[in-house]
């Protein structure tokens, strides 16, 4: 898809030049400094551009008016004749200025212009690098137009690497951003650049209606004086992104219609660039299959992205593919392998791993930034918030483990409905661990503006228990749906013993009683074993689970050693310990020896299971009786588990 970024960046400085010289320029050196970009020739620029810099020097404005001229500067090497170097040069010194007189617009405009130059002449990493200092800035002065233009530069980056699903995640971003600052000028160019992402993945229906929506928005801001947008917007949505979208739609009629629309346009506007109606010329020519006017609508637009790496490669592609479908071959093969040179300098890995990079501090930060601005608004409801957090948190509980544990009873009885509860499993865990990260989240925020009230950090430390017990419920039913699916392989490694219990102990902590003693007790030459790590740690885990919840005083011990080649593991507890009546069923699902404990039942019944998987054995000590003692007996990695 051709993006429509040239056109966009004509559009937002528009906006700003008459921010910059307006309409009130009295002075003749104020028109000559405004009249600047009317050339196009950089030797008659820096002429010129030269001669009124020494008549800056020598005025009673020169502050205000070198700052003009470099603006113009930036202008020039961006939209005319781009030079991302030169525009690298003078952005800092014109955003001085804007800082200086609190015009945080312009001045996060011009540090957009500046990313976005990068990105035009390839250099991604430099624009990523930008990107990232933006945010941060952004951040620290809680400014939502630097929010936004920095997560315009994410979308931009991903775009320009061909990574649509990624872009259209950070576009999504920009646009409640744009519309919440009503800047509807680059509200625009972001969806028309989002349309453009959209066709990548070949979503052509959603791109039509956010097409609509900016052509409807076109058509109001004619009529409605809150919605101002200048005029280049006119040819960006009805020339170039309509030519993209019936393109993809094969509609020569809707093309025929906005040629028309275009065509009017430019008679009365004879002054606007012409790549709007070559675009559409170019698609026209391209459906009817008139070989030689597509290739001389291609020439056009080269000369009009001369130096835009992101449009060149795409034009190469389109130039290679037209030459195959005349016939020459050898064409074809030349263009393409432009097209390569510009697309490999673009999107390649360094780029990507930097723009991974700046994608998750984007997220750091706007975390951070959404938290500050949440604290606000919790200060006066603290309390009530509370209270609907831990009821939704009790609900979600109830409903949701009732409709599983059915599910899963369902499954035995009837085949079909393994199916779909190994579906719904999968998904209803995905899906509720988001909005529980949220609750705990909340009431962690919560507790923390209230830290002086000894009953709600009782709460929030029983809302985070609550918390893992349910994960821990959607983890032990998704594991138990993958033990007992017939593809289940077994993942054998090498690993450290003792890193592998201490990330058990972290996990484990929030579940030890206050009065209990957690003590590990593992071999000294126990430093690397060969075996599943995951079935491994989760046995222990679902063991040490089970005597922590039930056992109030004393201690939980876990003891590793090893013996013959297989790995030996004691859990011993202090706890309420089983009744003798049920030590035939305890492996069983769904047994529970206290109906009235949190839990489905299943954990002794899944280690049950990757006891069996690892071909060892698990039993319980009928012969203790200070609270209960489990033994698990695993070969080490051998011929029996290859």
């Amino acid at each position: 898809m051709q993006i429509i970024r040239i056109l966009a960046v004509i559009t937002l400085m528009l906006i700003s030049v008459p921010n910059i010289i307006g309409a009130k320029s009295t002075t003749s050196l104020e028109s000559r400094i405004g009249g600047l970009l009317e050339m196009h020739n950089p030797k008659e620029f820096e002429k010129a551009w030269r001669e009124c810099n020494k008549l800056v020097s020598h005025t009673d404005e020169a502050k205000d008016l070198k700052y003009q001229l470099n603006w113009q500067k930036i202008m020039f090497y961006y939209h005319i004749n781009m030079n991302a170097d030169t525009v690298a040069k003078y952005a800092p010194l014109v955003q001085e200025y804007l800082l200086e007189n609190k015009r945080y617009k312009d001045y996060y405009y011009i540090w957009g212009v500046l990313g976005d130059a990068y990105t035009s002449v390839g250099k991604i990493s430099k624009a990523i690098n930008e990107g990232r200092k933006m945010q941060k800035d952004a951040n620290m002065r809680k400014n939502k137009e630097g929010a936004a233009y920095s997560a315009y530069t994410i979308a931009m980056a991903y775009y320009n690497c061909q990574d649509a699903t990624n872009a259209n995640i950070y576009f999504n971003k920009v646009i409640p951003l744009l519309t919440e600052t009503k800047n509807w000028s680059l509200y625009v160019v972001a969806a028309g650049n989002y349309i453009g992402s959209l066709l990548v993945d070949k979503n052509i229906k959603e791109a039509e209606k956010i097409f609509i929506k900016l052509d409807n928005l076109i058509e109001k801001s004619q009529t409605d004086t809150t919605i101002v947008l200048p005029g280049a917007l006119y040819p960006i949505v009805r020339g170039i992104l309509a030519s993209q979208i019936y393109w993809e739609k094969k509609d020569v009629k809707m093309i025929v219609k906005y040629m028309k629309i275009m065509n009017k346009f430019y008679q009365d506007n004879p002054g606007y660039s012409r790549v709007a109606m070559y675009k559409l010329k170019q698609r026209y020519a391209n459906l009817t299959n008139n070989y030689a006017e597509e290739d001389r609508y291609i020439d056009s637009l080269l000369v009009e992205f001369d130096g835009d790496m992101s449009n060149e490669y795409k034009l190469y592609d389109a130039r290679s593919k037209l030459y195959e479908s005349m016939g020459n071959y050898k064409g074809a093969l030349k263009m393409l392998q432009k097209h390569n040179v510009l697309y490999d300098s673009i999107n390649n890995a360094t780029s990507k791993s930097q723009l991974a990079q700046f994608s998750a501090e984007y997220d750091l930060n706007q975390l951070e930034f959404e938290k500050i601005e949440l604290d606000i608004q919790l200060k006066n409801k603290v309390l009530m918030i509370y209270a609907i957090v831990i009821t939704a948190l009790v609900i979600l509980l109830i409903i949701v483990a009732i409709f599983i544990k059915y599910l899963l009873k369902a499954n035995k009885r009837i085949k079909l409905a393994l199916k779909v509860k190994d579906t719904f499993i999968h998904h209803i865990s995905h899906e509720v661990r988001t909005p529980l990260n949220y609750l705990v989240g909340f009431s962690d925020i919560i507790a923390e503006q209230v830290a002086e009230d000894e009953s709600v950090k009782m709460m929030a430390k029983e809302m985070a228990k609550g918390k893992t017990e349910l994960i821990k419920m959607f983890d032990d039913i998704v594991l138990l749906s993958e033990l007992e699916d017939e593809s289940f392989k077994l993942k054998v490694e090498t690993i450290d013993l003792n890193k592998m219990v201490e990330d058990i102990k972290q996990e484990v902590m929030p579940l030890i009683p206050e009065d209990v003693n957690f003590i590990c007790n593992i071999d000294e030459d126990l430093l690397q074993v060969t075996t599943s790590r995951n079935l491994v740690k989760c046995v222990i885990f679902q063991l040490l689970h089970n005597s922590f919840k039930f056992t109030s005083t004393g201690s939980v011990t876990l003891e590793i050693t090893k013996s013959n080649n297989s790995l030996s593991i004691i859990v011993t507890d202090t706890g309420i310990g089983i009744p003798q009546s049920d030590f035939e069923t305890i492996f069983d699902d769904f047994k529970k020896v206290d109906e009235f404990t949190q839990g489905l039942g299943i954990g002794l019944y899944i280690s049950k299971i990757i006891a069996s998987k690892l071909k060892g054995t698990i039993w319980l000590d009928s012969t203790y009786h200070k609270g209960t003692k489990f033994f698990v007996n695993i070969p080490l990695y051998n011929s029996q588990i290859d």
